[in-house]
């Protein structure tokens, strides 16, 4: 997945997923508090286009992952076995008017593809295979090592790279073999992409969600080193 589509996916389940009690934020009066997707000052990537589904029925009660795929964005709810379809004729080509929604396995914290399936995990080692048209899980993969909140494909390595909130982010093959660690600080992880420009280094980019509060942090990490880098 491209910076810009990962810049998307993390927006989306930012707004929802701020505490790792994976509930909405809430004002003293406790009412949800709207997401912010205002990129901070001297970010160095263009807004695409803004999607707040706090005020949307149903997204707003649980949805945290997000993705685009033959020519729709998916967005799952981890608290129920609900998808929903958008089309993507919304503001800067963002999403607008509802597909459809559809059930899958539930559960899942966040959304990976190879171009032709849809991937996620529940938070333990087990990692869906799933069939985008039908949401029909299609394959169950047991990632030791590491649990499956994080995800994102690795085209170049053909794996899967997973983490949860604390601990090292893991790579491994799309039959469950370890490839790769990359140690980790970060408490708060809950998404993740791929990156690669041809004659460049491949990157990690990984959304952090702040312990406690409601800011989070985006960092990108190179992968044959493993060492975070600043732009």
């Amino acid at each position: 997945m491209k910076v810009a589509s990962f810049l998307f996916a993390v927006l989306f389940a930012a707004s929802l997923t701020f505490a790792q009690s994976e509930m909405a934020p809430r004002n003293s009066k406790g009412d949800p508090i709207p997401a912010d997707t205002i990129r901070p000052q001297n970010f160095p990537y263009p807004t695409a286009f803004n999607f707040n589904y706090s005020t949307v029925p149903g997204m707003n009660g649980g949805t945290v992952g997000a993705m685009f795929l033959n020519g729709k964005y998916y967005f799952n709810r981890w608290n129920s076995t609900m998808m929903y379809r958008y089309n993507p004729d919304g503001p800067g080509g963002g999403p607008g008017t509802l597909s459809d929604s559809i059930t899958y396995q539930g559960s899942v914290r966040d959304l990976a593809t190879d171009g032709q399936f849809l991937y996620g995990g529940n938070a333990t080692a087990t990692l869906y295979k799933m069939d985008p048209s039908t949401m029909a899980t299609v394959a169950t993969i047991t990632l030791t090592g590491g649990s499956t909140r994080a995800v994102a494909y690795d085209p170049s390595r053909g794996g899967i790279w997973n983490t949860n909130f604390s601990g090292n982010i893991f790579l491994h093959s799309l039959t469950g073999t370890l490839l790769q660690t990359i140690t980790s600080p970060l408490t708060g992880k809950y998404g993740m992409a791929y990156d690669s420009v041809p004659g460049q280094p491949a990157y990690l980019w990984v959304w952090n969600q702040v312990t406690g509060g409601l800011s989070n942090s985006l960092h990108k990490i190179n992968i044959a080193t493993g060492a975070e880098e600043v732009n």
